[in-house]
């Protein structure tokens, strides 16, 4: 009854958001620096649980018109808002086949952490380079991967993934074990396929 929720909130302000239907969500990353060099990652689809990122997969099922197009909005974010850095931008894409950015985030990205062992360079070494104003270096994708992140008491399970094969294990080293908390990530890298 919104009645009822209107006289529970008073005078507070809250942002009330759509409910998308969407089919999937993607995220991309992309990098600028002061001299408009750009360079965008491929773009990886996400999974959530609980509203926690839980996996991310490289490279997506987009046909070429929806990768074009949201490298193009990505593009057009960057150079409005003068990104000097990395941003990652996720998206919903529409069951109407609408392109809808749902979070700007100014900063590498778990949904790019991937691109350590995927990539010729990672998406924390370009932060790097635009920091000290050095080149940007190539987001050339050299393999297909999955990126896992470890929840709360996952952590107990990390050995597991040390004898797994092409499998790349980072733990956070947070002190606290907490439920619904990101651990680490595991990274498994596959041949690509396209």
């Amino acid at each position: 009854n919104y009645h009822y929720v209107w006289n529970k909130i008073k005078h507070k302000e809250y942002v009330l958001e759509e409910w998308i239907d969407y089919l999937k969500e993607v995220s991309i990353i992309i990098v600028r620096n002061k001299n408009d060099e750009i360079r965008t990652y491929d773009i990886s689809e996400n999974y959530h649980e609980g509203g926690i990122l839980r996996k991310s997969i490289i490279p997506t099922n987009l046909d070429n018109k929806d990768i074009i197009k949201i490298n193009d909005i990505s593009k057009k974010i960057a150079k409005a808002l003068d990104l000097q850095g990395v941003m990652t931008m996720e998206m919903f894409i529409a069951k109407d086949g609408e392109i809808i950015v749902n979070e700007i985030a100014a900063r590498p990205h778990n949904s790019g952490h991937w691109t350590i062992e995927a990539c010729d360079t990672s998406q924390f070494e370009q932060l790097v380079r635009v920091s000290m104003d050095l080149p940007l270096g190539s987001t050339n994708r050299n393999y297909d991967s999955v990126m896992l992140n470890i929840i709360g008491k996952e952590f107990y399970n990390w050995k597991n993934y040390l004898s797994a094969p092409n499998c790349f294990l980072h733990l956070y080293g947070k002190k606290e074990i907490k439920s619904g908390r990101k651990m680490g990530h595991v990274t498994k890298i596959f041949p690509k396929k396209n």
